[in-house]
């Protein structure tokens, strides 16, 4: 299910990620080839960009690094992902096209090496630039299925952590408040369904 993008737009962080099902047997292969593939995919997303625009890449500027954080689960790997958005001219300018690609194809490409996985998550994320700024909001699978009501429970966990912040809490209800005074009675059927869900 995806998330109302009051919520998304409310921590800044995002709540991008994905559940990649495996076996018992290859997890591990898995684990290291989407880790490896997708640092490969980001850098090479760095290099497009600034070539795309013909402008300096915040991220390859300053060697952030790529934004995922992996764990196993079992036969599941849980991947994580700060905002995807590549930010350009210190910030100037947000492309929202090459980083959730690099994700994308990266699972392609994980899933045509072990056709016997799986995976479904989210890309959620707001983003700004002096351009304006807006809310990155998709399900991702490798499955054709409704996704309507599937729930993730890496959400679940990064409201956890956030609620379990002091300064973090008090800025996410601070911009749901905020929001919230141009909703419409949609957008609050909206967000109550992703808090009960």
């Amino acid at each position: 299910m995806k998330l109302s993008d009051i919520i998304v737009a409310s921590y800044v962080e995002g709540f991008s990620g994905v559940n990649i099902y495996c076996t018992d047997t290859n997890v591990d292969d898995v684990s290291s080839d989407f880790e490896n593939m997708f640092e490969e995919a980001w850098n090479t997303a760095m290099d497009d960009v600034e070539k795309d625009y013909d402008a300096v890449c915040v991220g390859k500027q300053e060697e952030i690094g790529n934004p995922a954080s992996v764990k196993k689960e079992g036969a599941q790997i849980v991947a994580t992902f700060e905002p995807l958005s590549l930010m350009l001219n210190e910030g100037a300018r947000a492309d929202n096209d090459y980083g959730p690609n690099a994700l994308k194809d990266t699972l392609k490409n994980l899933k045509e090496k072990y056709p016997d996985i799986s995976y479904e998550g989210l890309i959620a994320y707001e983003y700004s630039d002096q351009h304006g700024g807006d809310v990155v909001n998709e399900e991702i699978s490798s499955e054709k299925t409704d996704l309507s009501s599937k729930t993730y429970g890496f959400v679940g966990d990064i409201l956890a952590s956030v609620f379990n912040d002091e300064f973090f809490a008090e800025e996410f209800w601070e911009k749901m408040e905020w929001q919230l005074e141009d909703a419409d009675e949609d957008d609050f059927k909206e967000i109550m369904s992703n808090f009960i869900a």
